[in-house]
């Protein structure tokens, strides 16, 4: 998740902890964790607190830039999956 660094900043110890952290897990179990807590785009008015995002402006944001990162990812292009999209009303359509 986004990290909201108007309230939440790491020291570099932090941040060489949190990569460690990271590989780590990668490692032993050999699962793929991408990091977007430093993803550029926002603001504090993006957070409802320290962490959590908005409902509308953040969630939707993260969301959208969630489902551009995997859009080519081919184990969620199978077509056995359902796939749900939200048009720019709110209204959302699905598929298979």
């Amino acid at each position: 998740m986004p990290r909201n660094d108007d309230v939440i900043s790491l020291t570099d110890p932090g941040r060489k902890r949190l990569a460690t952290a990271l590989k780590r897990i990668r490692r032993e179990t050999g699962v793929r964790v991408v990091d977007f807590t430093t993803r550029p785009g926002y603001d504090v008015n993006m957070f409802l607190d320290a962490d959590h995002l908005t409902l509308f402006r953040g969630r939707r944001h993260f969301s959208t830039e969630l489902a551009r990162y995997y859009e080519d990812d081919p184990l969620l292009n199978n077509s056995t999956y359902r796939t749900a999209s939200l048009d720019n009303s709110g209204a959302v359509s699905s598929t298979q």
